[in-house]
């Protein structure tokens, strides 16, 4: 089957450590994800391509939100 959306839900330190990894993001919080993700924050991330070819860096930040900060 063919995957087309895959929802991750999670505790920190894990849920942050996976998008830094999947987006090659730097890890001070200088980007688009809400570094310390507070409780309730989120990340929306894309690839391109199938699920086969992903790779650690590969993915991007569509969108993100930290309801404290």
């Amino acid at each position: 089957a063919d995957v087309q959306r895959l929802l991750i839900i999670g505790h920190q330190p894990t849920v942050e450590m996976f998008c830094v990894t999947a987006t090659g993001a730097d890890p001070s919080g200088d980007g688009d994800l809400p570094m310390g993700f507070t409780t309730g924050a989120f990340a929306v991330l894309g690839i391109d391509g199938d699920w086969d070819t992903f790779a650690p860096g590969s993915a991007r930040v569509l969108a993100s939100h930290s309801p404290r900060g």
